[in-house]
C-alpha cells in the first residue's frame, strides 16, 4: 500500500485554471466579448462626495437621537418596573 506522499509524488500535475471554460485546457485565451484592457474606473465627482458625506452626517445624527430615545425610553421602563416591584412588596 502507498503512502500518501508516494501517491501525490506520482500524480500528473493539474493544469491551470483558464478563465475561459469553453476554452481547452492547454489555451489560455479570452472571450472575444472582454476588453483586453481593464475598463477605467468613472471619475467621482466632488459634488457626488459632498452629498455623501451630507448623507453619512444625516445618518449618523439619527442614530444618535434614536439612541437617546432608546435610553430614556429604557430608564422610564426600568424605573417603572422597580416603583410596581416596591409597591408589590408593600401590600
Amino acid at each position: 500500500m502507498e503512502t500518501l506522499s508516494a501517491l501525490t509524488m506520482n500524480a500528473t500535475p493539474r493544469p491551470p485554471a483558464v478563465l475561459n471554460s469553453t476554452a481547452t485546457i492547454g489555451t489560455n485565451s479570452y472571450s472575444g466579448r472582454m476588453p483586453p484592457e481593464p475598463i477605467p474606473a468613472p471619475a467621482v465627482n466632488q459634488g457626488f462626495e459632498d452629498r455623501w458625506a451630507a448623507w453619512q452626517a444625516r445618518g449618523a445624527a439619527n442614530d444618535r437621537a434614536t439612541k437617546r430615545k432608546l435610553f430614556i425610553m429604557a430608564a422610564i421602563l426600568i424605573f417603572s418596573v422597580a416603583i410596581l416591584s416596591v409597591l408589590s412588596m408593600l401590600n
